[in-house]
């Protein structure tokens, strides 16, 4: 069987994370794979990963049924744009699995997790986005509701994510296509899989961001968050792992603790390296308003590291609703550093099982399991 998997490629793509892990767990398992590249600024690139790469526009040119596909996977994240390059996919007979955005927050009546986040009246442009998404308007999701329609099946990264799916199908009368909508997690990467465990960790909280993207992950929050850990505790300290941040900032927040040596600031670390890092912690901090998926959780699970988390979709999961690590009741420094707190008591306590927590977890997220999953969508194996 010939698959190609289309998404948005370019020029140094880490082969640790998606676009490229299940397409490589797909040909591992035995299938044909075929990279179609989505950017309008491809460039020429004939392979990633050792998978053939094709542009979107030249596959169009040539026709879809013509180059002997049976199966597609968009990882179109119900992007608009890509609608009339979805309907020309259902026009050429071949069966199309798309991979929606991953908290599955993509129409009214759910607003998205980064507007929850902040305050309705922090200014002009985050008022239009909170009203654009209350208002009950079916343009705003129409053509998303268009790629479901034309879908064989529609992919989300977590169970509450097809909760929110399904339910903006029912409210728009479509609570038919809900069969279409799949929950499977993204796989890590093998490297993360096959690294030894730590007997013994340090007293030691990691977080792991592009700073720079500072509504997204949060950056300043993380900064308050970390400096009022520290104030409260004397025992654990702190890795901030990451580019992008300010250093007037750091400086306001942390002079003293990075004085001190409570705090390292890390700006970039190789793949092999970061799993290290976070093997040696007991915990991993994701402060973020919005994560695709949030690989670097998924791989602190891998290492053994509990995760404290916001409440977004693929966060819960990640964090097994808890068990696994501990929920803030939202996204602002209090909630999240009483999270914090709770979760170095439970470690205290003898409460963590950082064995079990690695063996289970990397079952969970094992690439050749998630890719017999996808296998599965297109009949046969």
């Amino acid at each position: 069987m010939k698959i190609a998997y289309v998404d948005y490629y370019q020029s140094g793509h880490s082969p640790h994370k998606d676009p490229l892990t299940i397409p490589v767990a797909l040909q591992q398992i035995g299938y044909e794979v075929v990279l179609i590249s989505c950017n309008p600024a491809f460039d020429g690139i004939k392979q990633l990963n050792g998978l053939p790469v094709l542009s979107l526009e030249m596959v169009e040119e040539d026709g879809w049924s013509s180059l002997g596909f049976t199966g597609v996977v968009f990882a179109s994240r119900l992007d608009v744009r890509f609608t009339p390059a979805v309907r020309r996919i259902r026009e050429s007979g071949l069966r199309l699995v798309i991979k929606a955005d991953t908290d599955g927050t993509w129409g009214h009546p759910i607003p998205p997790n980064y507007l929850r986040a902040r305050p309705l009246a922090e200014g002009p442009i985050n008022w239009l986005r909170h009203l654009k998404w209350r208002l009950p308007i079916k343009y705003w999701v129409e053509k998303k509701l268009e790629q479901v329609r034309l879908a064989d099946a529609v992919i989300v990264e977590s169970p509450a994510a097809a909760v929110n799916a399904t339910s903006i199908l029912l409210h728009w009368g479509l609570g038919s296509l809900a069969q279409k909508i799949r929950f499977i997690p993204n796989p890590v990467s093998p490297v993360a899989l096959s690294l030894p465990l730590r007997e013994q960790r340090c007293d030691r909280i990691v977080t792991v961001g592009r700073w720079e993207d500072r509504e997204v992950k949060n950056t300043k929050t993380m900064l308050c968050v970390v400096s009022q850990f520290l104030n409260v505790n004397k025992k654990f300290d702190f890795e901030i792992i990451g580019t992008g941040l300010d250093a007037d900032e750091v400086s306001e927040y942390l002079w003293e603790y990075i004085d001190s040596g409570r705090v390292k600031i890390i700006s970039e670390l190789p793949y092999l390296k970061l799993q290290e890092r976070l093997g040696q912690a007991k915990i991993t901090l994701i402060p973020s308003t919005l994560e695709s998926f949030c690989f670097v959780a998924a791989e602190a699970l891998c290492a053994g590291s509990s995760i404290v988390a916001t409440p977004i979709e693929s966060l819960i999961y990640l964090t097994g609703g808890g068990c696994w690590g501990s929920i803030a009741r939202g996204f602002g420094e209090e909630q999240i550093l009483a999270a914090l707190i709770c979760e170095v008591e439970a470690w205290e306590r003898g409460l963590k099982d950082s064995d079990g927590l690695s063996c289970f977890s990397r079952k969970r997220f094992d690439p050749h399991d998630i890719a017999h999953q996808f296998a599965n969508l297109f009949g046969k194996e």
